[in-house]
């Protein structure tokens, strides 16, 4: 504002000395562009300045206006919410997809940002969802589908399934809106079954509703059990069998985002490191800030695995997708692997071995505790010349001999035997 600005002229007349400014060197014209300081650099022109002190960031084009906020927040008069939001919006429009990338930029939490986005999000998915639906009907395959809109072969099939589902589901509703489910198996070792057109229970479920992806935690869950096991279920549900992120799974169960991720990490660690002993399964809830009997009920879940266990193909990008990288360290220290190997074992697969490291020539550790022993053995020799041993310790250092030189042959055998090898390959 001009009364700001008038403020500054002030201070710097009374010789107040003020941060420099933020700014980023255009790329593609050469000149600079403001970051932050937009009221000093003013007030400074308006005094004849000509020049002002600057802080010059190695900033990216595509990130100037997230820097912006990010400096503006820190200022004694800061952007309002809604230009906060608005600058979020922007950010995603312009091509910055990630999320996380995006709350750090600005600083503000992930979630702040995840439920700015939602509402945009939700309509780029159903958009997204509306394509693939329509491709499908062209009689495109998922491969030609995956390649078109830019998805994995296994995220178009979910989304294809959730479609055929909720299509399915149109026709099979009651008169008071529920949809119908499977009694509850009593084979607690197969999977649930999963034909929509055979459900026959009567009971009511809370995740029934017609706009609500369709659930099949009656099939797992006993009649009794508490709404916090049905949450923990259903979370796992939409995880892996929809596809679901962390922000529309917290919306449809109404529960925050950090709790919700609390469980998929949870789960995680137990379907990749199966455990019989439930204080185990406790151990790890707890490292995550579970209760024992939320653990527990992840442990029975994940038996489940094509409908609940949290491993599986493209899990991968849902995982960088979702979970931050702090948090992946995490689960990779419980299970005492990468985070690199932790994106293969989420797919269900194995963590490709580390080579074998081979020395291309000898190291010289190994050359300096040679020649330390060859010189210690030439002394030992000397001490023998000048007749130093007793006859008794002649013949204990002579059987100590035999011992060093009974390894230095089997080194010889050794590496006679390896030159041998490579020389036949080559």
């Amino acid at each position: 504002s001009q009364q700001r600005i008038e403020e500054f002229m002030e201070a710097m007349d009374c010789g107040e000395v003020f941060p420099p400014v933020k700014a980023a060197k255009d790329p593609d014209s050469g000149k600079y562009v403001l970051l932050d300081g937009r009221h000093r650099l003013e007030a400074a022109r308006l005094r004849g300045q000509t020049k002002i002190r600057a802080d010059v960031l190695p900033v990216a084009k595509d990130y100037w206006l997230l820097a912006s906020v990010r400096f503006n927040g820190k200022t004694s008069l800061p952007l309002s919410s809604s230009e906060i939001k608005q600058a979020i919006i922007c950010a995603w429009n312009s091509g910055i997809k990630d999320t996380h990338i995006i709350a750090k930029e600005i600083g503000r939490s992930i979630s702040y940002v995840q439920k700015v986005l939602k509402p945009l999000r939700d309509n780029e998915r159903f958009t997204r969802d509306q394509e693939i639906l329509l491709l499908s009907q062209r009689g495109l395959s998922q491969a030609e589908i995956a390649k078109k809109v830019g998805l994995s072969k296994g995220r178009v099939c979910q989304i294809k399934s959730r479609g055929d589902a909720m299509t399915e589901n149109k026709s099979n509703r009651l008169v008071n809106g529920i949809i119908p489910f499977t009694k509850r198996s009593t084979k607690t070792d197969q999977e649930p079954d999963l034909d929509v057109n055979s459900r026959s229970t009567a009971r009511h479920n809370p995740y029934s509703q017609p706009n609500c992806y369709p659930s099949y935690i009656d099939q797992v869950l006993a009649p009794d059990a508490s709404m916090d096991a049905r949450h923990v279920v259903r979370t796992m549900e939409l995880v892996k069998h929809y596809g679901l992120d962390l922000v529309d799974v917290a919306h449809t169960i109404d529960r925050p985002i950090a709790w919700v991720k609390k469980i998929i990490m949870t789960a995680i660690v137990l379907a990749i490191r199966p455990t019989r002993d439930p204080n185990d399964a406790f151990l790890i809830g707890a490292s995550f800030g579970l209760k024992a009997d939320l653990s527990l009920t992840i442990r029975q879940a994940i038996v489940f695995k094509t409908m609940f266990c949290p491993i599986g193909p493209d899990m991968d990008k849902w995982v960088k997708e979702n979970i931050p990288l702090s948090d992946l360290r995490q689960i990779g220290e419980l299970l005492k692997v990468s985070v690199n190997d932790l994106y293969y074992l989420v797919c269900g697969e194995q963590p490709p071995s580390s080579p074998k490291e081979t020395f291309t020539k000898l190291p010289s550790g190994i050359k300096s505790d040679l020649k330390h022993h060859r010189a210690e053995l030439q002394y030992i020799r000397n001490q023998a010349l000048k007749g130093m041993f007793s006859p008794r310790a002649l013949t204990e250092l002579l059987a100590e001999i035999n011992k060093i030189r009974e390894t230095i042959n089997e080194i010889y055998d050794a590496v006679t035997a390896i030159r041998g090898e490579q020389n036949g390959i080559s």
